[in-house]
């Protein structure tokens, strides 16, 4: 079971809904898996204390996290590997229907201010995008809608 649902933005005082989403709902996939083993789409955020120079999966967890995200992502991962699941932690993970990082990334590159800090020699960097599975929409369904007007 692979999950890569999460709550990414808010502030400080949308953190019930960052624990109900990352954590909770994580902690849903696990039981509705039935001892399938889940696959959690997490962050590098979970280990980010700093600029991550030379991290790889032994990086230990920070005392303090970047933000809530990182913080309910971090318990999200805890739980699955706890559960006997695996995370792993892509830099970026877009695709179609993202209301999110792509337009960001894309205004930013639009409009000269995009500066990859950190990037690879030749100027490159890995990041992920997502496409549609046999079986699933590759639109946003009314769940994304409704997040993103209200």
């Amino acid at each position: 079971m692979v999950h890569a649902a999460a709550m990414l933005a808010g502030g400080r005082s949308e953190r019930a809904a960052f624990e109900r989403i990352n954590v909770e709902g994580t902690r849903n996939v696990i039981a509705a898996a039935g001892g399938v083993r889940t696959v959690l789409v997490s962050t590098e955020q979970v280990v980010m204390a700093g600029p991550l120079v030379a991290v790889d999966e032994t990086a230990p967890y920070p005392a303090r996290t970047v933000g809530l995200y990182a913080q309910t992502k971090q318990a999200a991962e805890r739980a699955v590997l706890a559960a006997g699941g695996v995370a792993v932690r892509p830099r970026m993970v877009w695709g179609r229907g993202d209301t999110t990082l792509q337009p960001t990334v894309v205004d930013a590159a639009r409009s000269g201010r995009l500066r990859w800090i950190g990037a690879a020699a030749n100027g490159r960097a890995r990041v992920t995008c997502a496409t549609s599975s046999p079986g699933s929409s590759p639109r946003p369904g009314p769940a994304d809608r409704a997040r993103r007007t209200s």
